[in-house]
């Protein structure tokens, strides 16, 4: 399964262009669409935008995803794609592209550099179920677990609890993020990870963490 391990870097300037990055401010490909906390009605905090890169989503009808998440003192259930404290919002490019603007909404704890991310793609290992993995050997284990885990694009989650798969197993992986190698604080809990899924035509995605 092929997937893209990412490494960053911070820029020496703000990124303009609709690529996958962490921090900074969203670069929009449609109508800025920045989501707000449910409970609170906060804007949330900008944690990146990943491009939809047909290599490792063929059937994809977007081409850019953006990560939200709520980072209001006291916020809790932030981990839970359903309770209204992260979104994912997914959009296509528009024919013509609009027009983008500098006026964009600030949000709790704006990231003010942008770390721009390097992509090393790599086969690696179909998902394996916690059950599956339960008659291998520890070698096995120990093998499979070395090339799923970090961040990366696309490929097999690495889960630190049980398998929690949105929705139904046909649900893809668009990101994984670990929170002790990202070049800023996203709070995934202690030693946490992020993992972004969506649909197979990545019209629908959501956002779960754990630690």
């Amino acid at each position: 399964m092929l997937s893209a391990h990412l490494q960053f870097e911070f820029a020496r300037v703000p990124i303009t262009k609709p690529i996958t990055k962490l921090g900074g401010q969203p670069v929009w490909i449609d109508e800025p669409a920045w989501p707000r906390s449910r409970p609170s009605g906060n804007l949330m905090f900008f944690i990146g935008q990943v491009e939809l890169d047909r290599r490792l989503f063929p059937l994809a009808a977007a081409d850019m995803a953006y990560i939200f998440m709520t980072d209001d003192r006291g916020a809790d259930l932030t981990w839970d794609p359903d309770a209204g404290e992260n979104a994912v919002v997914l959009q296509s490019y528009r024919n013509p592209p609009i027009k983008m603007t500098d006026t964009q909404p600030g949000a709790p704890r704006d990231v003010e550099r942008d770390a721009l991310a390097k992509l090393t793609f790599v086969d690696e290992p179909s998902f394996a179920t916690s059950a599956e993995r339960s008659g291998w050997s520890e070698d096995q284990r120990t093998a499979y677990s070395k090339a799923l885990r970090g961040c990366k694009i696309g490929g097999s989650p690495l889960f630190i609890q049980e398998d929690e798969i949105p929705n139904s197993d046909d649900w893809v992986l668009i990101a994984q993020l670990n929170s002790m190698t990202l070049p800023f604080r996203v709070n995934f809990g202690g030693d946490g990870v992020g993992y972004v899924f969506a649909d197979s035509r990545c019209t629908e995605a959501k956002l779960i963490w754990q630690c």
